[in-house]
């Protein structure tokens, strides 16, 4: 069992994830190419597996014990719950009362912002897309 489970589970953290990083930059993999961003989603799991490995064989801990499957439903899962979707609607009320503000549900008001952003030979493919999309990508 671990003396000090916060040191070894730094330095497997640290071990892990500069290991991927060290071996996608001697891959030569530049950056922002697929392979790099490959990398980095698996650089970001090394606290994960440090974190179950020092759990599981460092302090001996079950599954159930790290992975906190042992909640009870009370008052506090309720307002987790809740909440954002409270807060959704409350800041969507807000919103509507401003003046000039509206609710669209379809890509018109989107599609509308995109004159500025994107060439106009490319703008009108990009419109057909939104157009057949079955709802609109920001929902």
């Amino acid at each position: 069992m671990f003396k000090k489970p916060v040191i070894y589970f730094l330095s497997l953290t640290f071990l892990i994830s500069w290991t991927i990083a060290l071996a996608t930059y001697l891959a030569g993999y530049s950056y922002g190419s697929v392979e790099s961003l490959i990398a980095i989603v698996f650089f970001m799991f090394g606290p994960l597996a440090s974190s179950f490995i020092t759990n599981k064989w460092g302090l001996k801990k079950s599954w159930k014990d790290i992975l906190g499957t042992h909640w009870v439903f009370n008052n506090y899962v309720i307002a987790a719950w809740m909440l954002p979707l409270l807060w959704f609607f409350l800041t969507l009320a807000i919103n509507v009362a401003f003046p000039g503000v509206t609710i669209s549900f379809d890509v018109e008001t989107m599609l509308s912002d995109l004159d500025y952003d994107i060439p106009p030979d490319q703008l009108e493919a990009v419109k057909e897309q939104l157009r057949s999309l079955p709802v609109n990508p920001l929902l």
